[in-house]
């Protein structure tokens, strides 16, 4: 593993990023969405550490905070082999996050690189 990698981590949302989420049911987490896990297979592989950032666990306490840690530590027991760290918090030591929701803004710019879908915001860019 290289240097650059030993305290540094990627987020991944989870749903509607990692995972499909059409409205939340029982709770439990939906089918995987193949191409963003072989992005996490594949940052894994090369050496990062990869956690997923969701808001599942933000303001959940006691049992229905451990079940959901639960729904998802087995969700990634079964599509990565292994649990993945869950937090609902970024770091100092995130290089990125990928997730859904999120506008991509270019640093110390203020110009927006993405758009909102959720609400058709920032369509058009430039």
């Amino acid at each position: 593993m290289s240097d650059k990698h030993v305290n540094g981590w990627i987020g991944f949302d989870l749903d509607g990023t990692l995972a499909e989420y059409h409205g939340w049911g029982d709770g439990s987490v939906g089918v995987p969405i193949e191409r963003m896990v072989n992005i996490v297979k594949q940052f894994i592989a090369d050496g990062y550490t990869c956690k997923i950032v969701t808001a599942r666990v933000s303001t959940r306490e006691g049992q229905e905070l451990q079940q959901q840690k639960d729904y998802i530590e087995q969700w990634c027991i079964e599509v990565f082999e292994h649990p993945l760290e869950v937090t609902h918090q970024k770091d100092f030591h995130m290089y990125c996050l990928f997730d859904d929701r999120a506008v991509a803004v270019e640093k110390n710019t203020g110009k927006i690189l993405g758009h909102c879908p959720s609400l058709g915001l920032f369509q058009n860019k430039e």
